[in-house]
Parts: structure tokens; sequence; C-alpha cells
């Protein structure tokens, strides 16, 4: 998601009519309908009756995401981002000097008169109302409208992936999001990871929610280098998805390796929780520092020694803040 400036700036550049760049998308063959289902969110299925999107947004999530900040109305964008919802900055303008006059910000009180959420006036037709139009006049309200028309006949170019095998559309999600305000080296790598093991990405949504449930919020990169550096012996989670093109892991040989990643896991947060009483992840100033731990964990063969082998090392990070 963007800072509010830069959702400012990309609604500045589509009233004036400015190129925004393209936004490229996957149309899924029929035969691959199971591994689509797989990809999907569970609840994103249910809340459209398990009916699978035609297309799938390879490159320009961003700028979708700040269209419909301003596009949608706020309860459609909770029931459609339900996850970033809360973080979406509020678009306000000057109805005076529309649509010059735009400012992001999170806060959306204490603006004063003619100034409003840029959702409001292109969603529930502010415009109409007999105490606006007397304040800006007429030709002002004229102009108004058309501006939002302008906006939303705005064309983007638009490009569709056809006909291709999910390790080619992989392969494509990774060149086009390697530059710009990418998306994380996890996301991009657990892309390329599905075709070996079909349902991984739901293995990694439910247990970060068996997380959360103990408190210990892990996002995805730090479960992907968990993984990585139990296979690979390194966190750079290039050298996993590297390690499969240089030979074949089946699913069966995926699965082992990250139950042996998840144990260590699941290891770690039960000793700090209870020798340091850390029982939950906003303690951990990084917590890039429990990695190593989950590798240690995984590979020393006597327990007793590796639990204060790990807490000596733990404290030692924490001590030396490093």
């Amino acid at each position: 998601m963007w800072k509010p400036d830069q959702v400012k700036e990309l609604i500045s550049s589509v009233f004036r009519g400015y190129p925004c760049g393209s936004l490229i998308f996957w149309e899924p063959r029929e035969k691959d309908a199971n591994l689509v289902r797989a990809m999907i969110r569970p609840e994103r299925l249910k809340q459209y009756n398990g009916q699978l999107p035609r297309y799938f947004l390879l490159d320009g999530q961003q700028r979708i995401t700040a269209l419909a900040s301003v596009l949608l109305p706020r309860e459609k964008l909770r029931e459609v981002l339900a996850e970033i919802e809360e973080d979406m900055p509020y678009i306000f303008c000057n109805l005076k000097k529309f649509p010059e006059d735009l400012e992001a910000t999170t806060d959306p009180t204490g603006y004063p008169p003619f100034w409003y959420p840029l959702q409001e006036v292109l969603t529930a037709d502010v415009i109409q109302r007999e105490e606006i139009r007397r304040g800006v006049g007429e030709a002002k309200t004229k102009a108004i409208r058309a501006s939002i028309d302008r906006l939303r006949s705005y064309p983007f170019p638009v490009q569709i992936i056809q006909d291709k095998t999910y390790k080619e559309v992989a392969e494509i999600f990774a060149l086009v999001n390697s530059q710009g305000t990418s998306l994380t080296g996890a996301e991009i790598h657990l892309a390329r990871l599905v075709p070996r093991w079909n349902g991984i990405a739901k293995v990694f949504r439910d247990y970060r929610t068996e997380l959360k449930a103990k408190s210990y919020d892990l996002d995805l990169s730090f479960l992907m280098r968990s993984f990585t550096a139990v296979e690979c012996g390194s966190a750079q989670i290039a050298n996993l998805t590297q390690k499969m093109d240089n030979k074949p892991l089946s699913k069966r040989y995926l699965k082992k390796s990250w139950q042996k990643a998840q144990r260590a896991i699941d290891k770690v947060i039960a000793t700090c929780s209870t020798e340091l009483e850390l029982d939950r992840s906003r303690y951990f100033p990084s917590k890039n520092v429990l990695i190593p731990l989950v590798y240690y964990v995984a590979v020393e063969k006597n327990r007793t020694r590796a639990t204060k082998q790990m807490l000596r090392f733990f404290l030692n990070s924490q001590l030396s803040e490093r």
C-alpha cells in the first residue's frame, strides 16, 4: 500500500490526464482451476460464493488499491480490502479549487467548510446539495462534474497474459515486481513455490493465524526465511527457489522440510515465552534475531544444550542491540 502523499499524486495525475503506467493481468486457463482455487483466501472464495475470478492482477496493485480508496464507498472498501482498510488514507478536496487543491490525511476530522473527502464527492454526489451549489456557484459545479467524468473515464492501458503455464506466469510476476515499489521477496518466491506444493499458501496462512492467537505476529517474510534457513543453511529466500531450479524437490520433500522449520519456530517461541516471559512478538525490536535460533534448534540434537545456547545467543543479541 502506498503512503498518503503517493495516493494523492496518483489521483492528481489521473485528474490531469497524465500517463500513470499500465496494468498487467493474468487470465488463468480452465485446466488451472484447482491451482487457482488453492491460491485464494478461503474468506474471499466464500465472499463470492466460491466463484473463481476471471483475472489476477500481476502488476499495478498499489495503483488499483489507491484508486479503490477514492472510488469506492468506505463500507465497500472495508468489505473488499478488510485487511488494510483502516490504514487507507483519506483524500480531501477543496470544492472551490477542485481538483487542483487535494490533501492526503489519515485524520478525517477538523476540515473547514467546502473541504470534503474525495470519496464522498465521487460516491455520495455531494455537489447535488443546495448549500454546496450556492457556495461554489453553478459554473464551478459544472466544472467539478466535468473533472469527475474525466477521472472516471481515464483509460489505463491493460495487458492480459493468456495461455501461459503457472511457472511462466510466476516468472513474469517476479520480473515485473522486481522494480519500483515491489512486493516483498517472500511474496514473489512463494509464488514460485506454489507449482511444487499446491496448498503451501494456505499452510502459511493457517500457521500465521495460529501464531497470532499466541500473540506472535510473524509475517510471511519471517516464515519463508526460517524455511530457507532450515533447508539451505542461509536465510536468503532466493537460495530456496534457486535450489528448486537446480533440483526437482517434491511436494513431500518440501512439506517435510517445512514441518521441521515449523517445529523449530514453535520451540523458539515456547522457550522465549516460558524462560524469558516474552509472550508476544512486540517485545522483539527485530524478529530477525529469531531466525538463527530457528535454524540452530532445527539442527541441534541435544535439546537441553539447544535451549541454553539459544537463550544465551538471544540475550547477547539484545544487550548488544545487534
